[in-house]
């Protein structure tokens, strides 16, 4: 049978064969040929998936056609054979799983590690055939893309991260906000980090070094080793020690109801407004015209304070955590402070990172200071090579090394 010449392996071979023998003693139906039952058993044999190579169309379609209509009685007992059999000769045949992800394209030097790509495979392979693909451990969705989902599933990730890992932002513009070696880094949530981008929301991965603005993902370890804490809206340069006690649940969820109305009126307004002779924009009962930047913006500013008040009502039972280092902190910097002297502060105790929680320093958003050190360094989760090697200061892992240039003025600039 021509099927047989594409096996490989005298175990498998033998197994079918034995097989095909069996079956052609036991149910073979009254007038079918031993050409038409070679014809009927590589068809079953290709539709269990045990072929490197499928029947041809006309050969599959005779055979098919004749199950169906002349050996009926016998189909049922036949598969009833062949699945086990079947099952036990999947172990003998190569894979033929075909990843859905581009590695090359994430980055380069990916497909050349061989025991990476295999542990990727089959993480993509396994997670797929259990339903887990894309999917968290509570079950809840992934949010990030294949590649991240893979890569945050590995050994070398999980080794780097042993106690889990904060996702954070870096916002580069003009050249300025580049990730500095063992230095406290500034990074904070998406929302805040992106208006120091200049509204870029483009990912800088390891092709894209010479970039001048756009958006680093990035990763951090969580660790005891640090604290965190609601600023209560303080200015980056005046920032008090002590713990804000005054927002309750209740405060926030009615400043967000607010805020919630007002995005909804400001959608309607602007799904209202007429354009000028001069190419600008008015909104109804208001003088006020904008400008395409200005109309095109639409709801965003309303967007980012409703996922900040989101996140402090999720946050607000463990708005501060480990106090204690905190207190300690306050004794050391003042009852106020600033994030410059706090970042000094964090590299000279060895604090593997402070988080502040909105924090107004052109926005209103979630800061964090990495202690941008060995054994603690920052990791890209975007075009990462997926060594996450805690002894490299470089995020990528790349070939050219990261440009380190000047500071800027903002909170998430300055290193």
């Amino acid at each position: 049978m021509p099927i047989l010449k594409a096996q490989k392996g005298e175990k498998l071979k033998k197994l079918w064969e034995d097989t095909k023998a069996d079956f052609h003693k036991q149910y073979v139906p009254e007038g079918m040929s031993k050409k038409d039952y070679d014809t009927m058993a590589g068809t079953v044999y290709n539709v269990g998936g045990l072929s490197k190579i499928g029947a041809a169309p006309d050969a599959m379609g005779k055979a098919m056609k004749y199950l169906a209509v002349k050996a009926s009685p016998v189909t049922t007992p036949i598969m009833n054979k062949v699945n086990p059999i079947i099952d036990k000769a999947k172990g003998l045949l190569p894979s033929r799983f075909k990843s859905e992800i581009n590695w090359a394209k994430w980055n380069k030097e990916i497909p050349s590690n061989k025991a990476l790509m295999d542990e990727y495979n089959t993480i993509e392979k396994t997670s797929k055939a259990k339903g887990t693909w894309m999917k968290n451990p509570d079950g809840s969705r992934f949010v990030g893309t294949p590649e991240q989902f893979v890569q945050q599933n590995s050994k070398n990730f999980n080794k780097a991260f042993p106690g889990g890992h904060n996702k954070v932002h870096r916002g580069i513009m003009d050249g300025t906000g580049e990730i500095a070696d063992n230095k406290a880094m500034f990074v904070g949530d998406e929302d805040l980090a992106l208006l120091y981008s200049g509204t870029d929301k483009t990912k800088i991965g390891p092709h894209d070094i010479n970039k001048k603005s756009g958006m680093y993902e990035l990763a951090h370890r969580k660790s005891p080793n640090s604290f965190e804490f609601d600023a209560g809206n303080d200015y980056f340069s005046n920032i008090s020690m002590t713990p804000k006690t005054g927002a309750t649940k209740e405060i926030i969820q009615s400043e967000l109801d607010h805020i919630t109305k007002a995005r909804a009126l400001h959608a309607d307004r602007l799904s209202k407004a007429t354009r000028t002779k001069d190419g600008k924009w008015k909104l109804p009962d208001s003088e006020f015209e904008y400008n395409d930047a200005m109309y095109n913006d639409g709801t965003s500013g309303f967007d980012r304070d409703i996922r900040r008040h989101e996140r402090r009502l999720a946050d607000l039972e463990t708005s501060t955590r480990n106090p204690e280092l905190l207190e300690k902190y306050r004794k050391d910097l003042g009852d106020f402070s600033t994030t410059d002297d706090i970042a000094k502060h964090v590299e000279k105790t060895g604090t593997d990172y402070v988080k502040l929680k909105n924090v107004s320093d052109f926005g209103l958003g979630d800061v964090s200071i990495v202690n941008h050190k060995k054994g603690n360094y920052l990791k890209s989760l975007y075009g990462n090579n997926g060594m996450f090697d805690m002894t490299n200061p470089n995020i990528f892992k790349s070939v050219a090394p990261l440009a380190v240039v000047g500071t800027g003025a903002g909170l998430l600039k300055r290193k």
